[in-house]
């Protein structure tokens, strides 16, 4: 029987030994959860909750471990680092509010092999972070040597393999139904509503329906977008976003003013849906052939006719349609016509924001002297809300682009002096 090395002998006792107690210190313990879409499916029994009960029966003869605080993700794949609940978990890493994260297992950190590897071996050692997940017996204080060295990156590796597998299996039968003309989204358009026999069919919203048709016969009469939203907006009709989170059909509310724009307008007005027919796969993403979330072109969409009852007529659909297309004609038509007009550059561009809307202010380009060659250019920062809604969205705004960038130029200068004036008070105490 061949010797073994005393280097050996000593890693063996180190790994058989029971993980010590750290008695000086108490960690500030995160709890954290994560559940996707597709395991609500699988497995109904999963639930966050379970997830957390395991987590607190697990702190419970562990003094040391101080649960300050629960973060979770439902329906969130863990392919994905920018969830709302583990980025919050990380804004308060960063703080220092926490000092250990618990987990179930490392799959409800992450799928992703290279991402959840950099949060174990480089971002939680840098913030002086423990890391512990439970059923995988993983403790970054204490790690046990074999899983340390080969167990935890394979599982890792395992966690991401699944993850593509799924996506390759999802992908394929999301794309059949899309054939089939079922709708495969988690909320139907607005004018519509899930069957509650069949959640892949669409029926009718009855509430809405005279509006969406509203909405068509008014442009294909000729009224602009900015003269529609301005009607619905005046008659107190919420918009899409809105509706929706009224009615209880989605969670968050991503228009709290509820007025209609262009931009939620135009997505009516272009979807085939209210003629019966289903366009799906318009953006696309597949994590097991690396593309990430983009926009199809027109042919590699499906498309398939008469899959629900119609709210609008054919007709009026192909009219507006073709409005629609001479417009933009006409807007391409234009290009190029005053190039010899100076151009300024936008030097606050995504900086300088409407202070009661929040939203940022448009360089706007005026011309007067239309006999002139050139004509007089002037150059104003405007609130494009009120722009678009007038005083229903925001208040009038229209300010000079050279009084707006001189006061900055001031206020960027003070700052200059004031901290020049601190650096020589630091520098003559020292």
């Amino acid at each position: 029987m061949a010797r073994k090395s005393r280097k050996q002998n000593l890693l063996l006792q180190q790994a058989a030994a029971p993980a010590p107690t750290p008695a000086c210190k108490v960690y500030r313990t995160a709890l954290y959860a994560r559940l996707s879409a597709d395991e609500h499916i699988r497995d109904a029994g999963t639930t966050i909750e379970n997830q957390l009960c395991l987590l607190r029966e697990y702190l419970k003869d562990k003094p040391y471990l101080q649960a300050v605080g629960e973060y979770t993700d439902d329906g969130v794949t863990g392919t994905r680092f920018d969830r709302p609940g583990f980025m919050r978990m990380t804004e308060d890493m960063r703080a220092g509010k926490i000092d250990c994260i618990i987990v179930k297992d490392l799959s409800r950190l992450g799928r992703n092999y290279l991402e959840t590897g950099d949060y174990l071996e480089k971002i939680f050692p840098f913030f002086g972070v423990r890391f512990i997940a439970v059923t995988d017996g993983y403790d970054s204080v204490c790690p046990d040597v074999t899983e340390e060295g080969l167990v935890v990156p394979l599982k890792n590796l395992i966690n991401d393999i699944y993850a593509k597998d799924l996506s390759r299996k999802v992908s394929s039968a999301h794309y059949t139904r899309q054939r089939q003309g079922k709708f495969i989204g988690s909320s139907a358009p607005y004018g519509y509503v899930k069957s509650p026999e069949d959640h892949n069919l669409l029926i009718v919203d009855e509430e809405v329906r005279d509006i969406v048709w509203n909405i068509f016969h008014w442009r294909a009469d000729g009224e602009s977008l900015t003269a529609i939203v301005r009607r619905l907006n005046d008659n107190g009709i919420p918009c899409p976003s809105k509706y929706k989170y009224l009615k209880g059909r989605v969670k968050k509310d991503r228009a709290p003013s509820g007025l209609w724009q262009a931009s939620s307008l135009s997505r009516v007005l272009e979807n085939p849906v209210y003629v019966g027919d289903m366009e799906q796969g318009i953006n696309r993403a597949a994590l097991y052939k690396g593309m990430a979330n983009r926009r199809m072109p027109v042919e590699e969409r499906v498309y398939v006719k008469d899959t629900h009852e119609p709210v609008v007529e054919r007709e009026i659909f192909d009219k507006v349609r073709q409005q629609r297309e001479k417009d933009s004609a006409k807007f391409k038509s234009r290009y190029g016509m005053h190039d010899k007009i100076s151009k300024e550059p936008n030097l606050l561009k995504g900086i300088l924001v409407c202070g009661d809307c929040g939203k940022n202010m448009t360089l706007w380009r005026d011309r007067s002297g239309a006999k002139l060659d050139p004509p007089r250019v002037y150059y104003k920062y405007i609130c494009r809300t009120y722009q678009m809604l007038k005083e229903k969205g925001c208040s009038r705004k229209r300010l000079d682009k050279k009084d707006v960038e001189k006061a900055v130029e001031e206020g960027i200068r003070m700052h200059i002096k004031l901290f020049l004036a601190t650096k020589i008070k630091l520098v003559a105490k020292n």
